[in-house]
């Protein structure tokens, strides 16, 4: 369990660095990605923070990928 705690910090981490860290809690708890769209003024650009319910997806299912695999390997470990 240590080795999925510290792949979910990874991708917590690289989430954090991509989309603002109450954006992606917001997502987290299901609000619909177009609610939590920011326009932000950095360097005089503008960017929105639109899709960002994609990544949030791509996130969950890769967390659940890492756990299931682990489960798998803790479950042929047993069986050996």
């Amino acid at each position: 369990m240590k080795m999925l705690d510290y792949e979910m910090k990874k991708t917590d981490d690289l989430l954090y660095r991509m989309i603002p860290k109450p954006v992606a809690k917001r997502l987290r708890k299901g609000e619909p990605a177009v609610n939590t769209c920011e326009v932000r003024i950095v360097d005089s650009a503008i960017s929105c923070i639109y899709q960002c319910s994609l990544m949030i997806n791509y996130h969950h299912q890769q967390q659940q990928q890492r756990q299931q695999k682990l489960q798998f390997q803790a479950f042929n470990n047993s069986c050996s």
